[in-house]
This record gives structure tokens, sequence and C-alpha cells, in this order.
């Protein structure tokens, strides 16, 4: 295909319908050559057709007609027998109709050469019809004889005419044998003509037909290529715009400014991608807990390596969400900027109000050809006179309002800030917003509980104190109740026996009441301390119903056990805070179950398997309202019926046997129903070595 420019009105359509012309000019080449062929073959056979062969066939019957007249009046001469004169009769009219009729079909084809001939032939025929066999025939058959001159004269002319027949014949056949062959030759050259030319038409039509498809094949190939290297990803593809049809170079032209604007996306979105990458490590530094000033000295270092730009500045104003500050960064070479004072920082403050409620940013990629922006103008203002030839100027804020201005500049060149490019520096300013303030939250939250602790720790120390301090004076006074009541002061009557007893139980409930203060106290404080030894289930919960058995009795409560034989159901740990947890729970059971209920004390494997034993404690006392369950291990929490009830306690000795429990390795849990008990259920790990036995467990001991 020619290549090089185009011609403007070079177009597919112009191309197609020349090849369609061309195609039908070719085939109406190839058309008319046959059909000049086909006419002249078919001229020569009808020169045979329609006039020698009838002339020839007319001639040759004219023959026959004279040669049956002239038999005829031969015959008649010799007979004088009428009948013989009837072939003459009917062939004498016949043969000069003949002789016309090859005449005719000589002039239907426009031949004329033999009309010589055939007028010679026809004049000897009259001659002879006329003075030969006319009068012969007219003669009476009575004739005897026929004048002999007559005959001869007739023999003669008769033999002319047939020598003018048999000369018109061979004319006529020798013209028939040459047309034949002309005839023939024609249409063998006809045939070769009409071959040639279909083979050179069909040539000539594929060679220019493949010469406009080429023109056309070969640019959308070359098309399709390119599309296809775009869409394999190689987006610096081009097509060339400078060939083909208009249509094709117009495509062309579409594909490369598609090429350019994906290549041009393509390489956006990696820069974007990329620059979102790079400001991943900025924003994970804005960390909650990191002192704010090492925290954004480090933010905005990082932007001014990650942005590419000159200056970075940051204000925070005097706020109760955050603390004031300024902090900058700049270029080696580059003055430091003076901080803002007085009445600046009040205008600073009320810009950054209304940027913040305005979309937060104002960007000028080229302070030289920047627009007026307004209201904002004096931010750009401030710039100008900082040297800024571009610049982008955020609101830091949280809520309703700014607390801060974060501002970023080139100081060099202009520079258009792209849309990625202010999507990151507005979410940098955002997260640096939310971390300041709660960072400043936090601060506050541990100078709180700083306070808190210290607050705590007081109490504690109060607590302690004050228990230690009370124990000694009730141990004295329970110790003198106690002889008093045994008689070591002598006999006592009933009415002060009676006071005693009131007193004796009252000292031992305060002194149960300390003693929970102070387990409480070393909780909270660390220092409770776990002395671990082998303890028997059986011997530890035997001595606890021992100390609880009185107080039931006097409620009135019925106190049964289910307890393992001695040794089987062994586990390690503190054996007092072991009898503190039980002796609390099994207290609480008795304190919260009205007269005639009952309390019940379980040991026993938990499994099978004998890896962990249960204590169990059942009462069918008041119960816990549901709701109130995940409260109930809470410091100083009473459930609301018992405070309706008016049950006195202090709310410590769950949350004291809750941790003894968990500082055992065990576990704690609760089943309560309002109205019909409750019931907990220690699950302790077996001492190491032991297993228990269910068939050796004891049966329950009864009463207690």
């Amino acid at each position: 295909m020619r290549t090089g420019l185009a011609r403007p009105g070079d177009t597919v359509r112009r191309r197609l319908r020349r090849l369609v012309l061309g195609l039908m000019l070719l085939l109406a080449i190839v058309g008319a050559v046959g059909l000049i062929a086909d006419n002249t073959v078919t001229g020569k056979f009808t020169l045979l057709s329609r006039g020698y062969a009838p002339a020839s066939d007319a001639n040759a019957a004219a023959l026959v007609d004279m040669v049956d007249a002239e038999t005829s009046v031969r015959g008649y001469l010799i007979s004088h027998e009428p009948s013989y004169l009837q072939p003459y009769q009917q062939s004498a009219g016949k043969a000069l109709a003949n002789i016309g009729s090859a005449g005719d079909a000589l002039h239907r084809v426009g031949q004329h050469a033999l009309d010589g001939m055939l007028q010679k032939e026809r004049s000897l025929a009259r001659r002879w019809l006329t003075q030969i066999a006319g009068p012969i025939a007219s003669s009476p058959p009575d004739r005897t004889s026929i004048d002999l001159a007559l005959q001869n004269r007739g023999k003669q002319m008769f033999d002319e005419f047939r020598a003018a027949n048999e000369q018109v014949a061979t004319a006529v056949q020798t013209r028939r044998v040459r047309i034949r062959s002309d005839a023939l030759r024609l249409k063998t050259v006809a045939t070769a003509v009409i071959i040639g030319a279909t083979v050179l038409g069909l040539f000539i039509g594929t060679l220019y037909g493949l010469r406009v498809t080429g023109g056309l094949v070969r640019p959308l190939a070359a098309l399709w290529a390119v599309v296809r290297r775009l869409g394999a990803g190689e987006y610096g593809a081009r097509a060339n715009a400078d060939t083909g049809p208009v249509e094709v170079r117009a495509v062309a032209s579409a594909i490369n400014t598609l090429g350019a604007q994906v290549e041009a996306a393509v390489k956006a979105n990696r820069e974007a991608e990329a620059l979102r990458a790079a400001t991943v490590p900025l924003t994970a530094s804005l960390r909650i807990g990191v002192e704010p000033m090492t925290m954004c000295q480090g933010l905005i270092t990082g932007m001014g390596a990650v942005f590419g730009v000159d200056r970075v500045w940051l204000h925070t104003f005097d706020d109760n969400r955050v603390s004031p500050l300024t902090l900058q960064w700049h270029r080696p070479g580059l003055p430091q900027l003076p901080e803002p004072k007085g009445g600046e920082i009040g205008g600073l403050r009320s810009l950054a109000n209304r940027l913040w409620h305005a979309g937060g940013v104002v960007e000028v990629g080229d302070h030289a050809e920047h627009r007026d922006l307004g209201e904002f103008q004096a931010l750009v203002d401030v710039a100008d006179r900082f040297g800024a030839t571009a610049s982008v100027t955020l609101a830091i804020g949280d809520a309703s309002s700014a607390f801060g201005l974060l501002w970023v500049a080139c100081a060099n060149v202009p520079h258009p800030w792209t849309p990625t490019e202010l999507s990151q520096l507005t979410k940098l300013a955002a997260d640096l917003g939310r971390s300041l303030v709660q960072n400043s939250l936090l601060t506050r939250q541990q100078n709180v509980i700083a306070q808190l602790r210290e607050l705590d720790e007081a109490k504690n120390a109060l607590v302690s104190t004050v228990s230690h301090e009370l124990r000694t004076p009730l141990t004295s006074i329970s110790g003198y109740v106690e002889m008093l009541l045994d008689g070591d002061g002598g006999a006592l009557p009933p009415t002060a026996t009676e006071m005693l007893q009131v007193v004796d139980r009252n000292a031992t409930r305060l002194r149960s009441l300390i003693e929970d203060l102070l387990t409480q106290s070393r909780i909270e404080a660390g220092r409770l301390r776990t002395t671990v030894t082998r303890i028997d289930l059986h011997e530890v919960l035997t001595d606890v119903t021992s100390s609880i058995e009185p107080i039931a009795e006097s409620g009135g409560v019925e106190l049964r056990t289910q307890l393992p034989e001695p040794g089987t159901l062994c586990i390690e740990g503190d054996l007092r805070q072991l009898e503190q947890a039980v002796t609390n729970l099994l207290a609480n059971a008795v304190k919260f179950t009205p007269a005639g209920g009952r309390v019940d004390l379980v040991a026993e494997a938990a499994d099978p398997s004998g890896l962990e034993a249960d204590i169990i404690v059942r009462d069918t006392g008041i119960g816990i309202p549901r709701n109130e369950l995940p409260q109930l291990f809470d410091r100083f929490f009473r459930a609301s019926n018992a405070a309706e009830a008016q049950i006195p306690g202090t709310g410590l000795g769950l949350t004291i046997v809750h941790e003894i429990v968990l500082a055992h390795g065990g576990q704690l849990d609760v089943k309560s129903e309002v109205g019909v008990g409750t019931t907990f259920r220690i699950r302790l790990p077996l001492a190491s070595g032991d297993s228990a036995d269910p068939a050796a467990e004891a049966a329950p001991n009864g009463p207690g």
C-alpha cells in the first residue's frame, strides 16, 4: 500500500466505492469482450444457418425439380402418355421458386455475391421450361415425332442449367466451408479472448481489491495491535495516525488520545498510591500517648519530605481541648518564620474557624496568578509575605470549631496541587486534630487516674490503720467478755449474762467485719499472701461447719453437709483463706435463709477423671434478682432485695470469696432465683498425684 500522508477526502467509503466501481468496470469490459466475440461467432453461424444452408438446400431442390421435369418430358416423348407429364407439371414452378428461395436466403444474411450465378441458373431454367419443355408438353399425344433439333437444343440447354446449378452449389458450398471454418476459428479465438479477459479481469480486480483492502486491513490490524498492547498494560503504545483512510486515522488519533489519557491516569494513580503509601508512616506517627510536641514535630518534618515542599508551619491556639504550640520546619537555607503575636493570633483564630466551616482547606498553586479568595485572602497575603509561591492552608479542629492552622508551602516555583495531595493533606490535618484532642484527654485522664490512685491508696492506708487500731481494743473487749461469761469475775445475774452474750455476738460480728476490711485492703494493695499447703477438704469443711452451726441453730435454719471421707479430696492452697471463703459463703447462705429453710454444703469430685473438686453451698433463701447477678462480685455491692429486707452486710464477703478462688486457680459460679434460693459452686484443682474415687466418697454425714 502506498504510504505517506493520505488525502483529506481519502475515506473508507470512497475507497470501497472505487473498489466496487473498478470491479464493475472490469466486469463490464470482460462482458463486452465476451459479447463481441459471441456476436461475431453468432454472426458467422447465422450466415450458415439462415443463409448458405437454406440457399444450398433450395438450390439442390431446384436441381431435383428440374431433373424430375426433364425426366417427365423425356418419358412423354418416348411413351406419348400424358400421365408422364404429371411430375413435370408439379416440379416446373417449384424449380424456379427454389432458385428464388436460394437467392432470398442469401439476401437475408446480406450476401449478394451469387446473385449473378443464381440469375443465370434461373434464366437457363426458365428458358428450358419455356422453350423446350413447354412445347413438348403442349404437343398432342398422337404426335409421332419431335423435332430432333429441339431435343438436341433442349439437352444442351438442360446441361447448361445443370452446369449453372452445379456452379451455384459449388460456390455456396465453398462459402459454407469457409464460413464454418471462420466460425470455428472465431469461436476458438472468442473463447480464448473471453477466458483471457476474464483472467485478466480477475487478476486486475484481485490486485486492485488487495490494494484497496490492504489499505484498510493493514491500518486496522495496526490499530488492533496497539489496542492489545494498551490492554496488556503497555500504555506508551501509539498508533500511526498519518496513514490510511480518514476514518482509520481518526480512530488512530482517538486511540492515541485515549492511550495518553490512560497513561497519564495510570501515572497519576501510581503517584497517588506512592503518596498514600508515603503518608502511612506519618499517620502512624500520630499515636495516642506520645508527647504532643514530639509527635507534631515529627509529623511536619515528615510532611516536608513526603510532599516535597519547602515549609510546614503548625500553630494551635490556647483552647480547652489542646495545649497551645507553634512548630515549623523548612528546608536548609530558608529563614525561620516569626511566631504570631497578640492581635494577629486572634485574627488567625477567626479565619481558622471560618475556614473550618467552609471546608477546611485553601489551596493556591501559583501565588503570582491566584484568584481572589474573598474572606480567606488574608491567609494568602500572609503566605505572600513569607515568600510562598504555592501554598495550602488547612484548619485543624474538632466538633464545631477549629483550634489550629496547618500551612504547607513551596518557596521556589509554582506547584499545582493534585487532588491526591489535597486529600492526603486534609486527612493528615484531620488525624492530627483527633490525635491532639485524644492525647489531651488521655493526659487529663491519666492525671485524674493518678489522683484517684493516690486517694485510693490513702483510703486503703486509712482502712488498714483503722482496722488494726480497732482490732486491738476489740480483742481485749472480747477477751474480757469471755472471762466474765466463764465466771472469772464472779457469778453474774441472768440479765447481765444475756447482755454480755449480746456484746460477745456483736464483737464477733465486728471482728469479722474488720477481717473482711483488712483482707479487701490487702487484695487491693496486692499484698494478699498465700501460704500453700496440702489441705484435706473433709477437715477444713468440718471446721467451717462447726463454726456456723450455732448461728444456723439460732436462726432456725437446717444445715446439712455431704462431705468426702478424710483424705479422699485434697487440694493445695492457703488454709486460712480457703476457710474464710467457705465461711463467707456458708454464713451468707444462713443469713439470707429465713427460719425453717435449709442450707446444704456439698464437696465432691467435679467429674469421673478426678482432676477437680466442687464445693457447693445451696440455700432456700430469698435469692438474687437475675439482672443483678453480673454485679454480685463487685465490692460493696448488695442485692436490692437484701437491702429492702434490711439484712445487715458490707458487700465485701462475695468479693473476697471471688478473689480467693481466683488466686487458687479456681472458678466461682452462681445460680439464683428470687424466692427459690441460691447455689454457689467453687471448683478447685485437686492436689497433684491425687485422684478422687467416686465410689470411695462418704455418704452424707447428716446435719453438722
